[in-house]
Order: C-alpha cells, then structure tokens, then sequence
C-alpha cells in the first residue's frame, strides 16, 4: 500500500513501549476528566455475548436476549476505539417498541409487536445463505402456545442471530493539496466495516429483518426492513391504493403505514446522570452572500413529545463525563427518510422523551401490567418529573407503503430506521490516522500534517513464505519496508515489530539503510490462523511517524506426530552449521481427552478434560464441528473446561494442543457429543 497511516493505534502503543524499555518518559498531556475505561465490560446475565473487532481495530461488545414480543433485545453495548485503551459504555438497552401498521382503508390497523411479536413462533430460522461471511447464533426458546382451548409447552433451539462484518465504502478522504493544485501530494484516505447484528421474523403475510449495525467510527443505526408478500386480505377501491396485476382497472392492494418504534435507554460512559437536549438550526436573516442561520439549544428537563423538525438534531450526554478537549461524551438522534404518521396521537412525534422507568416497555399497547395499555402518549401526561437525569428516547420512523406491480413477489425488502452517532464522545474521529493526531482544532489554513505533525511513513510487508509448520527450524520470514511520504528526510530510523491482532510477535529489528528489515516469524507461534502486522516505531527525537502495514495472513500447520521419535539420516533436513542442537528440538506431543457426559441437554454445558503428553504447560483449544467452543491453559499437562452451551444433535468434539517454543502441537481424536432437549 502507498499509504496506511490508518493504523490502529496499537502502533503507537508498541513505539510507546519501545520508548519506555529505553528508559525514556512518554509524555501524553494533562488528564482529561472522565470516567475510567472498563477493560473487560461486565459478563451478560441475558442470553449471550456479541463481540468483534472490526478490521479497521474499532471493537463492540454487548449482551442480547430474544423475547417473545419485543424479538432481539441489546443490552450493555459498549465501543472501543483503536486508540482506546478500554471500553465504554454507550446504551444500557436497545430494542423495537412497537410497530403500528394502519391500512389506509379504515378497514384494518395492526400492532404487530404486542398483539403478535417478533419472538416464539414468529422467530426465523436463518437459513446459512442469509448470513453469508458470517456467524449464526442459536436462541433456546420455550413459551406456551395456544391454539382454541388447547395449549401445549414448545421448546426449540434454532440459527436465528446473524453476526456479519461488512464493507461500507469509504470512511473518510483527505488530499493535502492545495485548492486548485493538481499536484499528488499526501493521501489520507480508508475503507470502512461495520458488524450487522439482525433476526428475522414472520407476522402473516410480512416478514420483518430486525438490523442494528454498529461502525467502526461508533455509529449505532437500527433498522427494520419489511419483505414477504402483499396481503390478500387487503384489496380494495383503487382510491385507497394502487392496482397490481393485469388490467388498468380493478381491486388494488390497501396503501399503509409502517410506523416502528424503538425504545433507547441511554448509558453514556455508565453515567449515574444524563442530560438531554435539542439544537435547532433556523434561517433568522440575510447575509452578504446568502441566509444566515443560528443554532439554538433547548434542554429536555421533562417528559415530552417532539415533532419532526426541519435541521433539529436530538442530544443525549453525560455531564460529567469529558473528552480529551474537555467536551462532555453524547450521542445524537439522526434521522434519515422519515414520514409521521399524523392520524393517531402515538404515531405523531419523531421522539418522545421520558424518565426512565421500568415499566414503561412499549410505545403503545403497553403490555408491563404496572403500566398496563400506556403509549407514548401516556407517559407524558403522567409524568412528574421536571428534571430528567436518566433519559429514555422512544424514537418513531414512519413510512407509508403505496404498494406497486414490482412488490410481487416476493416483495423487494423496503426500510425504514436512523442512527445514534457519536457527538463528542471521543476528542476526533475515532479512526484518526497517527499522522493527523495533531490536527486539532482550527488549523489556521490548508491542513499540511507535516508541519503540524511530523513526517508521515508509510510501512509494507512481503511474507517469504504463506505458512509454516510449528516447531520448524526454518521460520519464515517477513520482509518489512518502511518509506518517508513527507518532510525531507531519507530513510526512516527506527526498529520495527510484528504482531498479530493485539498480540506482539516480534519486536525490536531495526531498519536498515536501505529501508527494509527482516524479522524473522518465531517456531513457537501457535498452530492455526494468524492476521500479522508490521509496526513501525521511529527513533526517539526524530520528526518521523508510526506506521503500520496492511495486515496479510499467515497459517501455522501442525506438526505431524510421529510415531517414533528416531528419523534415518537420509530424511533429516538439511541444517546450517549454526542451527540448533536437536537436543533442544521442541518434543512431540500426545493430545488426549474425555467427555463428563457424552450425552446432555440443551441448556447444560458439556464439561472436557485434557491430558498432553510431553507438555506441562501451554493451552488446549477445543472444537465443536470445527468451530472454537472452549479454550483453557495446562497446568501439570492437564485441563479441565466447560464447553459453551450447544444446539440440539450430535456434536464432533475435537481437541488440539496448539504448541509451544518446546513441544509440538498435536490434535486428538474426535469423539460425539450428543444434546438433546
């Protein structure tokens, strides 16, 4: 690549630590006042765990549950940018509300979430293909379903959360050129991702794609998107529609409404106290060259419903919670197309706000007995509080459907949604390249990182070889390229380290004058999948920039076992004079285990025990049809671990010990695991 300063700060974090092993201070500014980072967000008590590193270094992490109404329900969601050191918090809780459907006939209106749901029977199974690239999770489900005056207990395990990390397109761009030049000066510029988090379910003739996204510069965005087919109970007078099929004339399907309600419960940075607000931009004169608009301010001390608003943008912070430019963290309601639904009271107002209070679950038809029946509407008119500290957005986006010939069929997928941004929560973008860090604030003229910053390099690395077996003693290696973009230097001084993911490989191999340095990949790197980064961390005192290359894939096969440990002359490798003493070669191990039960049920957790012959320590990672369920570190050669919890079938349980500087990996052989309900 020309050029990647977009990397993740885990650059700057190993130059740091170079700096420090050299005994240097590293001066990072005064302390802003904020809370603390959370290192490890708290274990879910709901149902499961989500969380992902994207592959620009921003991560997520949050608890869900799938309830019989509201369907998929976020909880604790907690962002953490590259250069983060920790997490925090952003929502305590995320989910639809309602979805009101009012055909435009009179003739029907429909609450699909309270009088249906998106849960129980209403919950898809997800085909493989609906969540390509990605990760279905199973959801255990019992309710009481009732059928007449009869009524009988179902329980089922089914693929039903699809967890995907896609393309966005373009992050961000920014050219250091000159207004007008035409000059190919320095280039900032990203490709983004974001993790989809989405269900799907089935009311009558519409079936609904929950989807909540979360990017890698913090942006939250639900969404519900609407599928499936027309329904044939809706064909009326064309005044109230449009017809479909053959002829000009005829029965048309109903227009209707779509108004879905989301209830966000606001966490910003755990703060015990939060504020909400809303700035108004208006034309209020006229300038030299056009109109001038003026932003105003109003805070939300009371429960209220709010209107749609032409340039309104809706605010909710934590007071006491700082950026490093001392700003208080928030996140904004934004709304993108948008269509209220003026004939009923509920479905009127874009946000309502309110206090927080438990039991006020939906935005109307609410079905928490303590609030029994209540909207939006009601929360209002009851409240008592006039100074809200602990602030809850029932957020309404409507759209009218005037159904069309190309809706059949199926009917292509039309939605409706907005998003929850970032507004100040972090100090600058949150995937600020190294070389723009400085840039904060007015710059006073075209942005010339430079000056401002120091000199820009870029960093690349070329694999000798794709993959490796462990314990080898031939390593590949890594051919790293460190190049000035900017300034006028020559050849970057520096040292420069390898890592994988969050993990440091290799550190401390100084760059040669011809700009390149070898690091060599070490025998010891576990077997498996690696993602290997090379960082470039430039002399103390010098004016030049970390770096970071693209990230390249690297497998390290396991070593065959032999069975025994004698090797004739002829098929020994050919070794150098300075290699090692074979006595030093890493040992060949023995991977064994036994299953507690070889049958369970759905809601128990399989428990392993791991013996490794030839090594004492090091870790064992076990595998359920290929896919990581447990890991756990030897102690004495041996493990216990608790699987995580399996779908209902048989189950193929193997278990590898992946290795170390002096034993050898070994997989044992696979044994069946049955669950059932």
């Amino acid at each position: 690549m020309r050029w990647t300063a977009q990397l993740r700060r885990r650059a700057a974090a190993v130059a740091a630590t170079a700096l420090l092993g050299a005994g240097l201070a590293v001066t990072t500014g005064p302390a802003p006042s904020y809370a603390a980072e959370v290192t490890t967000p708290a274990a879910c008590s709901q149902e499961g765990t989500i969380a992902k590193t994207l592959k620009n270094g921003t991560s997520w992490y949050m608890c869900w549950n799938v309830e019989s109404k509201k369907g998929l329900v976020l909880e604790s969601v907690y962002v953490k940018a590259p250069h983060d050191t920790g997490y925090r918090k952003v929502l305590d809780s995320l989910a639809l509300a309602q979805l009101n459907v009012p055909y435009d006939s009179g003739q029907h209106l429909w609450n699909d979430i309270t009088s249906y749901g998106f849960g129980n029977q209403y919950l898809q199974k997800l085909d493989p293909s609906e969540c390509p690239d990605g990760e279905l999770i199973d959801v255990d489900q019992a309710w009481l379903q009732r059928s007449g005056t009869n009524s009988a207990y179902v329980t089922r395990t089914l693929p039903a959360i699809c967890v995907q990390e896609v393309e966005t397109g373009l992050a961000y761009r920014s050219h250091e050129q000159d207004w007008g030049s035409i000059d190919d000066d320095l280039l900032f510029t990203k490709q983004g991702t974001s993790m989809v988090v989405s269900t799907v379910s089935k009311v009558d003739w519409y079936e609904y794609q929950s989807r909540y996204e979360f990017t890698d510069g913090g942006v939250i965005a639900p969404s519900l998107g609407a599928t499936g087919d027309i329904s044939p109970e809706d064909f009326a007078d064309p005044v109230y529609g449009w017809p479909v099929g053959p002829g000009a004339t005829g029965a048309a399907a109903t227009s209707h409404h779509h108004n879905a309600f989301w209830r966000v419960d606001f966490g910003i940075d755990g703060a015990s106290t939060q504020r909400a607000r809303y700035m108004d931009s208006t034309s209020t004169s006229t300038g030299p060259r056009g109109p001038i608009l003026t932003t105003s301010t109003t805070p939300v001390t009371a429960a209220v419903g709010l209107p749609m608003v032409k340039r309104r943008i809706y605010n909710v912070y934590a007071p006491t919670s700082e950026n490093a430019d001392q700003h208080p963290r928030g996140y904004e309601i934004v709304f993108g197309a948008d269509d209220p639904y003026e004939a009923q009271p509920e479905t009127t107002n874009q946000v309502t706000f309110t206090q927080y209070n438990a039991c006020q679950e939906f935005a109307s038809q609410n079905q928490n007995p303590a609030c029994a029946l209540q909207s939006v509407v009601d929360y209002v008119a009851n409240s008592t509080t006039s100074n809200i500290s602990n602030p809850v957005a029932f957020v309404n986006v409507g759209f009218h459907h005037l159904v069309r010939d190309e809706d059949q069929s199926p009917m292509p997928i039309h939605w409706q949604g907005f998003e929850l941004v970032p507004r100040d929560f972090w100090s600058m973008n949150p995937l600020t390249p190294t070389a723009r860090e400085c840039v904060n604030g007015n710059p006073g003229g075209q942005v010339d990182s430079t000056t401002a910053c120091g000199w820009a390099t870029a960093s690349d690395v070329v694999l000798s070889a794709p993959s490796q077996v462990a314990g080898t003693g031939t390593p590949a290696t890594a051919t790293v390229t460190v190049e000035q973009l900017s300034g006028s230097g020559t050849i970057p001084v520096g040292t420069v380290s390898l890592t994988d993911g969050l993990d440091l490989v290799a550190t401390g191999v100084q760059v040669g004058t011809d700009g390149t340095a070898v690091v060599p990949i070490p025998a010891s790197l576990a077997a498996g999948e690696h993602q290997l980064t090379a960082v470039f961390a430039p002399e103390p005192g010098t004016k030049w920039m970390t770096s970071a290359s693209s990230t390249v894939p690297f497998t390290v096969e396991a070593a065959a076992v032999t069975a025994s440990p004698s090797v004739a002359p002829s098929a020994s490798p050919s070794v150098s004079p300075s290699a090692t003493p074979s006595a030093d070669a890493p040992k060949a191990t023995r991977t064994s285990f036994s299953l507690a039960k070889k049958k369970i049920k759905v809601k128990q957790r399989a428990r392993v025990k791991v013996s490794v012959s030839g090594a004492t320590t090091g870790t064992v990672v076990i595998y359920s049809d290929g896919k990581r369920v447990g890991t756990a570190s030897l102690t004495g050669g041996a493990a216990a671990v608790q699987l995580k919890k399996l779908g209902v079938g048989s189950h193929k349980i193997t278990v590898t010990f992946v290795g170390s500087s002096g034993a050898l990996s070994s997989t044992a052989g696979a044994k069946v695991l049955k669950v059932v309900k």
